[in-house]
């Protein structure tokens, strides 16, 4: 296998598709909180300032694939028994090339940054840029390893949800509806993110990680966020308040959402299995997506 293909499926590609369209969109979402498409030209005076927006956009997304280069170079015991075939574990990728990929990512991602934000005048961007670096390293590699020290290390995905719309909303206004917004989407990406612990189940167990189903068991568990997800997801009623056409959309994306998510995690609480765990993960933001696209079209033309 070539070189290029193996550095893909340290990425998962294709199925790590879903969560790249997730960070693009919130930075986007975070974006149009304030503006619809036909108020761009407002913010977008000038091709530089445009130029600007993308290689923030670019910055994020290699923070992100710095996290998952880490996560991975330092993953390789519950890899090992989970996911065989990923390239650190299979040999078609030494460690030496993981780490330069990950260094590769995160100086690019530093650039960017950079670059992107200096154009609008704005450090507070590279400070956003920055804190999620330093909470991808937090959570995946020594001294700290966080996920190796508490159930609720996901904590740092919803972080990085939060730190993606905010990094997006710097290039329209930075307003409380931003900051709002992008709290409620990291509070529900951090409890979306818990389910991903069930499919990982046997790995966390021999690697001793304190997740939520090794702790209390896969029942107990499937129970907790059978309750906690459809409480984070109606959170998003808050949106009503600032635009009508939510009344009637978003409820219903809502609501298909969680009923999808009570169908499935009842399933699997009656009879668990890494199968219904990797269901779970993929229904959970699958809908995910679909309420942000939701939310992203009625942001942009409203």
């Amino acid at each position: 296998m070539s070189p290029l293909k193996n550095y893909g499926k340290l990425l998962r590609a294709p199925s790590k598709i879903m969560p790249i369209m997730n960070f693009t969109l919130m930075f986007i979402f975070g974006f149009f909180l304030e503006f619809s498409i036909f108020d761009v030209s407002i913010s977008f005076n000038s091709l530089l300032r445009f130029f600007g927006f993308l290689l923030a956009l670019g910055s994020f997304l290699c923070a992100w694939i710095f996290a998952v280069g880490i996560n991975d170079y330092h993953d390789v015991e519950t890899d090992s028994v989970i996911n065989p075939d990923r390239p650190l574990v299979s040999g078609s990728l030494t460690h030496s090339q993981v780490k330069k990929f990950t260094i590769f990512f995160l100086i690019s991602s530093f650039i960017l940054a950079i670059c992107g934000y200096l154009i609008i005048f704005n450090i507070i961007g590279i400070i956003l840029v920055g804190v999620y670096l330093v909470l991808a390293f937090v959570y995946s590699a020594p001294p700290i390893k966080l996920k190796y020290r508490t159930p609720f290390a996901t904590l740092v995905i919803g972080l990085a949800c939060f730190l993606t719309i905010m990094g997006g909303s710097l290039f329209s206004a930075f307003t409380p509806k931003a900051i709002i917004t992008a709290i409620l989407f990291g509070i529900i990406s951090f409890v979306l993110s818990l389910a991903k612990d069930f499919k990982d189940l046997e790995g966390d167990k021999a690697a001793n990680i304190p997740t939520l189903p090794v702790i209390y068991g896969e029942k107990k568990a499937g129970t907790i966020l059978l309750v906690s997800g459809p409480i984070v997801y109606f959170c998003l009623f808050f949106f009503i308040i600032y635009n009508v056409f939510f009344l009637v959309l978003v409820p219903v994306t809502i609501f298909i959402a969680v009923g999808s998510w009570l169908i499935v995690f009842y399933k699997y609480i009656q009879k668990p299995s890494k199968e219904k765990g990797a269901l779970i993960y993929k229904i959970g933001f699958g809908f995910f997506l679909l309420v942000f696209l939701v939310m992203l079209i009625i942001e942009l033309f409203v």
